[in-house]
Parts: C-alpha cells; structure tokens; sequence
C-alpha cells in the first residue's frame, strides 16, 4: 500500500484535537470514531488508508496504537500523541 504523507499529517492533527481521558481515564480512539466525529474526513480518505496511516504513525513514534481483537471486532485503536508526534504538529504548524 502506499504511505499518504497528507493523511497522516490530518490523522495527527484530528488525534490532537479528539483524544480525551474517558470516565476510566483512559484516552482512545478508533478510525470509526474519527469518522463519526469528523464525517468529512470520509470524503478525503478510505478506511484503509487511515488505517495504514496511522499504523505507519506508530512505527515512527508519533502514536501510541494497537490492534484490538474482542467481542467488539478487530481493529486499530490510538491511545495518545507522543511527545514526538506533538514536536512534529508543532513544526508543521
């Protein structure tokens, strides 16, 4: 697949901008919350290729992610902005 420089910069700035602590403190978000929360973004990009964005955030250290396996389904799930990845947003600002 290829890497899509601009949708992963827009995943980082929306992952800014929506990560929150929830009522058990903890912060996450999946692809089908950010397109839920920013329905324009499904114009821009298909599923897949946020996925793969934001797997290729993790691998450079901008995001804390993981896959999730349960009764829910499979899928990609960010945890938090590294400080990396907040050094970055703030040099391309």
């Amino acid at each position: 697949m290829k890497m899509n420089l601009e949708c992963m910069k827009e995943m980082l700035f929306i992952l800014e901008e929506l990560l929150e602590f929830d009522s058990n403190m903890k912060m996450k978000l999946t692809v089908a919350t950010i397109m839920e929360k920013k329905p324009e973004v499904k114009q821009k990009y298909h599923a897949y290729e946020m996925i793969y964005s934001l797997m290729k955030l993790q691998e450079a250290g901008y995001i804390f992610a993981k896959w999730i396996d349960d009764e829910k389904g499979k899928r990609y799930e960010v945890s938090d902005v590294t400080y990396e990845g907040h050094l970055y947003l703030d040099s391309i600002r």
